[in-house]
């Protein structure tokens, strides 16, 4: 069973819909979570303390379910600095979120998942954003036929009250 889940955050809200994942399996595992933020190489006094500030707020948050809560703010390149991170904190999970988007949603660049996936060698839970799915893959307003979303969150892996299944079409 996993100790140690490695989330890396990157300060926005589709980042954070990692947190409950996290803290559903650590809980159930009893391990220890590690939120992680990369700040750029150069980052002034401000920008780091507003990264520990903001990962201290998340993990205030998550003690009440998952007492051993540690962050970390790491400098440099995100992908590199984040997978040296997961090696420093001995993590044999890490769990990011995902848009789901893909190479050409993003522009046709790695993504910083991407960037992690190929620096470590551990598993790497994605949590897709359903409601930017929703909004990508909905058909438009008045149509019938089009893209079909089912998704479904079974086992222990769902977070309580997440477990969603939506259809359109």
């Amino acid at each position: 069973m996993y100790r140690t889940m490695f989330v890396p955050l990157d300060g926005t809200p589709l980042a954070e819909h990692a947190l409950p994942f996290a803290s559903h399996l650590a809980a159930r595992a009893g391990a220890r979570i590690v939120l992680v933020r990369a700040v750029k190489e150069g980052s002034d006094t401000a920008t780091v303390e507003a990264a520990r500030a903001y990962l201290n707020t998340l993990a205030e948050g998550l003690r009440a379910t998952t007492p051993s809560v540690e962050t970390a703010v790491v400098i440099g390149e995100a992908s590199a600095a984040l997978a040296q991170a997961a090696e420093r904190a001995g993590a044999d999970l890490a769990i990011m979120a995902t848009s789901g988007h893909g190479l050409l949603g993003r522009g046709g660049g790695p993504s910083v998942s991407d960037g992690l996936l190929a620096r470590v060698g551990i598993p790497i839970l994605l949590v897709r954003d359903w409601h930017a799915a929703e909004a990508i893959e909905r058909p438009p307003p008045g149509q019938r036929s089009g893209p079909r979303i089912v998704t479904r969150c079974r086992s222990s892996l769902c977070p309580p009250r997440t477990a969603r299944n939506v259809s359109r079409g």
